[in-house]
């Protein structure tokens, strides 16, 4: 079946200048975000249902913790999941959020002889299909369908690794911010009369374990992005006014 990418915006070619350039390397195609379970067909979905179990969290709670061994993979039914990573020194990360038609439980999704590497916590009131592992690679053997759809959704999440890795491995602080929202416009943002609006609501705790850096910064940060025009914060949610400004925040890569 074919995708079904979310209602998002894709950027246009590069102009030519270098943060044009890096923004447009980093954000492409990132709106093409895939619902495994939207893009099987009926009988594979019915079968996929069949062989796991729905399970409901609450906002909060935590649905899969880092360290402990694989017990099951989840697909998305409703709601929002959180991952997050606690390095060594305690300190903890946000490495992404996941929604409807998303998967998480990984990296190894299809292998309960691992264990998790990072945390999930429901963000909202959440409902997921749980599978083992190995009842999900016996789907995907039995099912190409199937398979396509895992394949194509670990794409998009080697995509959003990629861009946190180049963010934080080549930008300066402002440029991390900048771009961070920028992805988070693609991959979340819906089309408006005055901008794109990033459906859900990112606090400010939640972009500063995204890039590194404090609360406290990231609050100096979107100020000055408010000044020059380039967001405004609607009913809690990030409104994205002008790329440009964003765009203009990168430095070449180092």
């Amino acid at each position: 079946m074919a995708s079904r990418p979310f209602p998002t915006f894709h950027l246009a070619a590069s102009n030519g200048s270098p943060n044009e350039a890096v923004a447009h390397d980093i954000l492409d195609r990132l709106s093409w975000r895939e619902d495994i379970l939207g893009n099987i067909g009926p009988q594979e979905r019915d079968e996929l249902m069949k062989r796991g179990v729905v399970k409901k969290y609450r906002n909060g709670e935590l649905v899969f913790s880092q360290g402990t061994a694989h017990q099951y993979t989840y697909f998305i039914l409703r709601g929002v999941i959180r991952s997050s990573y606690i390095s060594h020194n305690s300190k903890e990360y946000t490495v992404a959020y996941w929604s409807k038609g998303d998967v998480v439980g990984g990296p190894y999704f299809i292998n309960d002889a691992t264990t998790y590497l990072w945390s999930g916590y429901a963000n909202e009131p959440t409902e997921v299909l749980a599978i083992s592992g190995a009842r999900l690679r016996e789907l995907a053997l039995e099912m190409p369908a199937l398979a396509i759809a895992m394949l194509d959704a670990m794409s998009f999440k080697l995509h959003w690794f990629s861009l946190l890795l180049q963010v934080m491995g080549t930008q300066s602080v402002e440029g991390r911010l900048g771009i961070l929202l920028l992805g988070l416009a693609a991959a979340y943002g819906a089309e408006t009369e005055e901008g794109l609006l990033i459906r859900y609501a990112f606090t400010q705790s939640d972009l500063a374990k995204m890039i590194g850096v404090s609360r406290q910064w990231v609050n100096n940060a979107l100020g000055h992005f408010q000044r020059k025009g380039a967001l405004s914060i609607v009913k809690g949610r990030f409104l994205i006014r002008n790329k440009t400004v964003l765009k203009e925040s990168l430095g070449p890569v180092e």
